[in-house]
């Protein structure tokens, strides 16, 4: 087993501790006091950002849909797991209205030039549910 899947591990029963503590089947979280391994120097990966050229490219040959979950990423800075969540209703075209999953803190986010242009054609094409980015199993 490796560091990364050993240090997921607290992450993920921490997850269910929450969840059953919102049932009420648990009064505390334990996995919260488990303490992360070190990741040795040798495994470590770099972040990578996308070069320049591949931005470009997303932005003049990517689909509408991927195109604008594409812009949402880089315009809300917002983490995968909210992109989900975000609604047309709550897109103006210059603000993204939303609330964060893990913070649960209301934002209210101006929109970049490249999101405001995609979103608009995006909305203007076609809209696949109340969902602006729907998980790959909606319907």
């Amino acid at each position: 087993m490796g560091v990364r899947f050993a240090n997921y591990l607290p992450t993920a029963i921490s997850m269910l501790c929450k969840l059953a503590i919102r049932k009420r089947w648990r009064d505390n979280n334990q996995a919260t006091e488990i303490e992360q391994l070190k990741v040795p120097e040798g495994r470590k990966k770099p972040h990578l950002p996308w070069t320049d050229w591949a931005v470009e490219k997303m932005r003049e040959e990517g689909a509408p849909l991927p195109r604008l979950i594409f812009e949402i990423g880089v315009g809300s800075v917002q983490r995968p797991g909210d992109w989900v969540d975000f609604q047309w209703g709550d897109y103006d075209g210059d603000t993204l209205k939303l609330r964060q999953n893990k913070t649960d803190k209301v934002l209210s986010l101006p929109c970049t030039i490249a999101l405001g242009g995609t979103g608009r054609s995006e909305n203007s094409a076609r809209r696949r549910g109340p969902s602006i980015a729907p998980h790959s199993d909606a319907r």
